[in-house]
């Protein structure tokens, strides 16, 4: 199997010229990292400018760690720490370039996927399936970003015949830059939700800015849900054919059988359920169709697949069933999460631990009480844990579901602990920055 963190040596001379840069740059990087904790031997060390941090203030740590050099800014005018400094306008765009340069010497099958929901879930799932045939790299959990992306490409062993990239954006024009660093022979959109509404002004906007992935020339094939395909802004983008995969598209799930526009699948077993994860296999069936699999392949591969971690992934304590689905959340996917979780026993109660969910802007009252409304009619009791879930409350109350506020992790977690007891089920959902996944560390 196929893994990051194993680049392929290069000089530090020739990453330089890919930035245009010239001088006496000795010894081979063997993996690139923005964060210095991370460094180590052979280390290429990028001193990324952040919001809250400055990379440059950690050039020493680089260097003690074991890393022969750092991009930095031409305005930097501190020491070297015996590091090899390459001087540039900007450290991103210079990681991207590398990134760009480097994927277009070694030539992979690349396959992009976006989406506001499943985009993890989709492409660990391709990857579980290619792999029955194909020599297999893809981004390592969510490196999707425009540092994980690069990241990505550099900090791998370049020995694969597909390599799958997840492509996430949070601004108008990011996807776009993704694409130009990697243009994708297959492009892939999962669904579109609610996200980052203050940024692309309604979910058309969204739509749009999801819809770039099918703009390269390079693009020969685009796959997407039948949800996304409802976007004009989508569909019409780019010159590719595109495939279609869900209720009423081209590739449909119907009792455990892929059914296309000319046959069907045998009978695949699948290890889950939920309605949400079979969407995802259904997109990862649907390409590893296209590049050629057998159906007897994806049936093989299929056994193989598990929810990825955070993401709908059952955990039991003390004979609780909990449902960690933290990574994540907006009002879609929430509302998806709730009518998948799976029975409790006959004495056993449904619980909801839910995190606000950020990102909606405008929208974030209206989406709180939506999932409100959906929630009081799935679970006996809540847990909620945020500001923006205050409004949640009086809905719970008219619903007759006990419903309760709490104001830190750890108030959150003693709550669930005097609530839950052995034969309940509880769903653990909310955005990202809530870090909802720490209710099972036992050190909170």
């Amino acid at each position: 199997m196929l893994h990051f963190g194993a680049m392929k040596p290069r000089k530090l001379a020739q990453l330089a010229l890919c930035l245009g840069l010239s001088g006496q740059f000795e010894g081979q990087v063997t993996h690139v990292q923005v964060d210095s904790k991370k460094a180590g031997p052979g280390t290429l060390f990028f001193a990324h400018k952040g919001k809250r941090f400055d990379g440059h203030d950690f050039l020493e740590e680089a260097s003690s760690k074991g890393a022969i050099g750092a991009v930095v800014s031409k305005t930097y005018s501190g020491p070297n720490f015996g590091l090899q400094l390459l001087r540039v306008e900007n450290v991103i765009r210079s990681l991207q370039e590398i990134a760009k340069v480097v994927l277009d010497q070694t030539h992979p099958y690349i396959i992009g996927i976006t989406g506001s929901l499943g985009k993890t879930t989709t492409k660990e799932f391709t990857t579980t399936l290619l792999r029955e045939r194909f020599r297999v790299n893809c981004s390592e959990g969510n490196q999707n970003s425009q540092i994980g992306l690069p990241m990505t490409i550099l900090n791998r062993d370049e020995e694969e015949d597909i390599l799958i990239l997840e492509m996430a954006m949070s601004e108008q024009g990011q996807l776009k830059r993704l694409i130009n660093i990697a243009p994708p022979d297959l492009a892939v959109v999962t669904r579109v939700s609610a996200s980052h509404f203050d940024n692309f002004g309604d979910l058309g906007g969204i739509a749009r800015a999801k819809g770039e992935i099918f703009s390269s020339p390079r693009t020969r094939l685009g796959i997407l849900s039948t949800q996304a395909a409802q976007f004009l802004e989508i569909i019409s983008q780019g010159k590719s054919g595109k495939t279609t995969c869900g209720e009423g598209g081209d590739y449909q799930l119907r009792e455990n059988r892929i059914f296309d526009n000319t046959e069907h699948s045998p009978e695949i077993a699948l290890p889950f359920e939920a309605t949400h994860l079979r969407d995802n296999f259904l997109l990862a069936a649907c390409i590893a169709r296209n590049l050629g699999l057998s159906w007897d392949e994806i049936a093989k591969g299929a056994e193989k697949l598990k929810p990825y971690k955070h993401r709908f992934e059952t955990r039991w304590h003390e004979g609780i069933c909990f449902i960690d689905d933290s990574y994540n959340a907006n009002p879609e996917s929430t509302k998806a999460a709730l009518a998948n979780i799976p029975k409790p026993k006959t004495t056993g109660k449904t619980i909801v631990v839910f995190g606000e969910m950020v990102g909606l802007g405008k929208e974030c009252q209206e989406g709180h009480l939506e999932v409100a409304e959906y929630a009081a009619s799935h679970v006996d009791q809540a847990l909620l844990f945020g500001s923006k879930c205050q409004v949640m409350l009086p809905v719970f109350e008219k619903k007759q579901t006990a419903a309760e506020l709490c104001s830190s992790l750890l108030e959150l977690k003693t709550k669930l602990h005097e609530m839950a007891s052995s034969g309940d089920v509880v769903l653990i959902k909310g955005s990202n920055p809530n870090e909802l996944w720490r209710l099972f560390d036992e050190e909170l």
